[in-house]
């Protein structure tokens, strides 16, 4: 694989994968596809480049975490094909993982999508907010 590039093919969400047709055939890289539960389309069909990323994870408290691009494919790719929370969060670090859970734990905290922001600004910003969150729970809610 080379590059992918989230869209959009009529109403389906798709991942446009480009690859090297001197290392895989597209009807190996179709049949693999096809094994992980996910339809390919026909060559031909025209794709609308996805707007925000990771659409369906926006809709989660993984928006709050922030992920590389190939992360945020991945995962949301596993989101919309209903996988199970351990299968979608292979995909990401145990830092992002935990943040994921921290999140999850305090709802009501004033954390920031990630979604369309430099990784590495969006990951201080959060574990900030983390560290903020840990000084200010008492001694006898601490982990």
């Amino acid at each position: 694989m080379i590059a992918t590039c989230e869209g959009w093919a009529g109403s389906r969400e798709v991942v446009e994968v480009r690859f090297d047709p001197s290392q895989i055939s597209r009807e190996t890289l179709a049949e693999k596809a096809r094994e992980q539960g996910f339809s390919p389309l026909p060559e031909a069909t025209k794709i609308r480049p996805e707007g925000a990323k990771h659409a369906v994870a926006s809709h989660t408290v993984l928006r709050f975490v922030p992920m590389t691009e190939l992360q945020a494919v991945r995962v949301n790719a596993a989101l919309y094909a209903r996988r199970s929370e351990t299968e979608v969060f292979r995909w990401l670090s145990p830092s992002q993982e935990a943040l994921a859970k921290t999140v999850q734990a305090n709802p009501r905290a004033p954390w920031k999508p990630a979604v369309g922001r430099p990784v590495v600004s969006a990951w201080k910003e959060a574990q900030m907010l983390v560290a903020s969150l840990a000084a200010t729970q008492a001694p006898s809610e601490r982990k």
